[in-house]
């Protein structure tokens, strides 16, 4: 039996954490996801969280198995953040089980998508391929043990504003196979949504999620590529056509110059960006972890029909 979380189930939660070490859900593009935290239970239990979900599948009256989901602020769209279960030669069932029972809770809820996050070798990817959702990239994560300061010249590069939607777009179309914009997003609608860049109430700090800053370099007109930092997490992603090695060098040496010192840096890269694989390597980074990206599809697009007038 699979149901919601409730705070009575604590005593049987803490039985599953002492025998599962590994939350199979990652977060964020990092190396390891820890275990959930007894505070996040009670707070999910507790629907404290209105953006977390979480259920339990109970066998013999104990917790066999867990599975939990955020939501995006201002979208239709789920991220799993949450997925253990006992390690028996049952397990695989039991993945799938509460994959498809979160699917099923979230399509009533009207959410479009969900995305799962795994490490490459994790025993969820057969189950999650069977509950119907699609492996449409991998990610590698590459880590720079030190940071230093470097000397850098970009006049080009500047914060993202809100008249780049369309540019920056443009940008992500011509740079991501059309494999992954299916489900990252194909129009700029279900793009600006699914980045929530710009979608967060009215009163919030921040425009970005996560705290994330953002920079563009604009060359003549067209922004050629795209930089994003979570300071909190020391983290770079970037988004860029294929350039010179000098403006590759000073797009990143920026972005680590922003983050200054106090750890090591995180830079995940896409399956479809083996140009800049090669580049971290040669700056320094190494590779550390290889996830696997993972996403179902809630409803259906289907084509708009209109007339259009007919010019004789």
């Amino acid at each position: 039996m699979i149901r919601a979380s409730r705070p009575t189930d604590l005593m049987s939660y803490l039985a599953l954490r002492r025998k599962v070490k590994c939350n199979e859900a990652l977060t964020r593009p990092e190396p390891e996801s820890g275990i959930p935290t007894i505070r996040g239970f009670l707070s999910r239990s507790l629907s404290l969280g209105p953006l977390r979900e979480c259920w339990v599948q109970v066998q013999h009256g104990r917790i066999s198995g867990l599975i939990g989901a955020r939501a995006r602020i201002g979208t239709d769209v789920w991220d799993i953040d949450q997925l253990l279960a006992e390690p028996t030669p049952e397990a695989d069932v039991a993945y799938a089980q509460l994959l498809e029972h979160l699917c099923k809770a979230a399509a009533e809820d009207g959410v479009e998508r969900v995305f799962l996050r795994i490490r490459a070798d994790s025993p969820v990817a057969q189950a999650a391929s069977g509950a119907g959702f699609t492996l449409y990239s991998s990610e590698y994560i590459y880590w720079l043990r030190s940071n230093r300061h470097y000397a850098v010249s970009l006049p080009n590069l500047r914060r993202r504003n809100r008249s780049d939607y369309q540019a920056v777009f443009r940008l992500y179309c011509a740079t991501v196979p059309a494999q992954v914009r299916q489900f990252e997003g194909m129009t700029l609608y279900e793009w600006r949504r699914i980045d929530s860049w710009g979608t967060r109430p009215a009163g919030w700090p921040s425009l970005l999620p996560c705290g994330r800053t953002d920079f563009v370099l604009e060359q003549g007109g067209t922004i050629t590529a795209w930089l994003q930092i979570y300071p909190q997490s020391r983290c770079l992603i970037l988004l860029l056509q294929p350039q010179e090695r000098a403006t590759m060098t000073a797009l990143l040496h920026y972005g680590l110059n922003h983050l200054g010192h106090g750890g090591p840096v995180v830079c995940p890269v896409h399956s479809y960006q083996g140009y800049l694989r090669l580049f971290l390597e040669e700056e320094g980074f190494e590779l550390i972890a290889e996830h696997a990206l993972f996403a179902k599809a809630l409803v259906v697009r289907v084509p708009e029909r209109r007339l259009m007038p007919v010019r004789a």
